[in-house]
């Protein structure tokens, strides 16, 4: 009858857009493990931020409320799902040569659609002896998405071509 979240401040320091939603989802859910069949429960947060949003949303019950809001914000700051995310990561073993192709590459994409960020080095930037860089493009969702997708994916095909570009390129659209 008993649920602590222990450091859950950890769900709010995510560089992603979606981390609050998915904070108050992981809470909501934890919330709902304690005081089951009848019995009262406990639900105990160890925060640093007690007057975050989500922790207050939380408090107040009104997780719907705070979702409605966020898919609202999603909308005013052009995120998904009224758009769609690329992200293209770069790795290499060479540190130079991942940093010198990639922002090659980000040049490359920003002639053609300007609301491309990076390359930046995400966290962690180096798995298993590959350095990594990313790049974001930000596509809005209208009738012309489907010949941006095809532009870009070509344009990095041929990227890879043109440069004789040996590292590993990774396209996920819409990532998690």
């Amino acid at each position: 009858s008993l649920v602590a979240v222990i450091a859950a401040d950890a769900f709010l320091g995510l560089q992603d857009f979606r981390a609050d939603e998915k904070a108050l989802q992981v809470l909501e859910q934890f919330r709902g493990r304690c005081g089951r069949r009848e019995r009262k429960g406990m639900f105990v947060i160890q925060t640093s931020q007690p007057q975050h949003p989500v922790y207050q949303r939380i408090l107040s019950n009104e997780g719907q409320n705070f979702l409605n809001d966020l898919m609202a914000e999603r909308k005013d700051f052009g995120f998904p799902p009224y758009s769609r995310i690329i992200s293209i990561t770069f790795k290499d073993r060479s540190e130079s040569r991942l940093q010198m192709m990639a922002s090659l590459a980000g040049d490359m994409i920003r002639k053609v659609i300007p609301q491309a960020t990076g390359p930046y080095a995400p966290i962690p930037d180096k798995v298993a002896d590959y350095h990594i860089r990313c790049i974001r493009v930000c596509l809005p969702k209208d009738r012309q998405l489907a010949s941006r997708k095809n532009r870009l994916k070509k344009l990095l095909a041929d990227f890879e071509k043109d440069k004789s570009y040996h590292g590993h390129i990774n396209v996920d659209v819409d990532p998690s």
